[in-house]
């Protein structure tokens, strides 16, 4: 298991779509502190910004400890393996993500899951706008998969969702399914409008 600390809090977005189980697959400590990242409009490499550790555990495959809200895509086409990040998590968590799970122990910001194929995604507390929907001017929404999050969720959610489960044990914003075609979604609490 490879255990990723932030070595500071982050003032601009950092992109980092190498944190997933198939990249760390067979690299050691020091391999994977050379994956590529960019921090702003800066290159950078996965050591500059995290402190890395390895230990005997299998699972989960890796574990982010500290706030991550201003890092994009953790976990992007993610096909195996388990992702624990105990903190917030940014945007685009588990984009593409075809298998494996992700469990977020905070909140997560927008466009998590967006065109999730399959895997599970847990969010223990509440995930922004755009929970598995497609960016602006596409139609390729959440197709397997499933979503759970206990607290809430914001506006614009599984728009063009055409599969998988969402469970929200909180409320849900207004336009939540919009063009839904196929799938299904769960909300216990209340929901704004436009639903469906």
């Amino acid at each position: 298991m490879i255990t990723l600390v932030p070595l500071k809090e982050f003032q601009v977005p950092v992109t980092a779509p190498c944190i997933n189980p198939s990249s760390f697959e067979g690299k050691s400590v020091a391999e994977i502190a050379e994956l590529s990242v960019h921090e702003g409009n800066k290159k950078k490499k996965l050591g500059d910004l995290f402190k890395i550790e390895n230990n005997s555990a299998e699972t989960p495959s890796i574990t982010i400890n500290g706030d991550v809200s201003k890092v994009k895509r953790i976990g992007m086409e993610m096909e195996k393996g388990e992702i624990v990040i105990n903190g917030n998590s940014g945007m685009h968590l588990g984009e593409k993500m075809s298998g494996g799970k992700i469990t977020v122990n905070g909140n997560a910001d927008g466009w998590t899951g967006s065109a999730m194929k399959g895997g599970i995604i847990e969010i223990h507390g509440d995930a922004s706008n755009y929970l598995a929907s497609p960016y602006r001017g596409t139609i390729v929404g959440m197709r397997g998969g499933e979503i759970i999050v206990d607290g809430k969720v914001g506006s614009d959610s599984a728009c063009y969702m055409k599969g998988g489960l969402i469970k929200i044990r909180g409320g849900a914003g207004p336009f939540l399914g919009y063009h839904m075609i196929k799938g299904t979604i769960y909300v216990q609490k209340e929901c704004g409008t436009r639903v469906g």
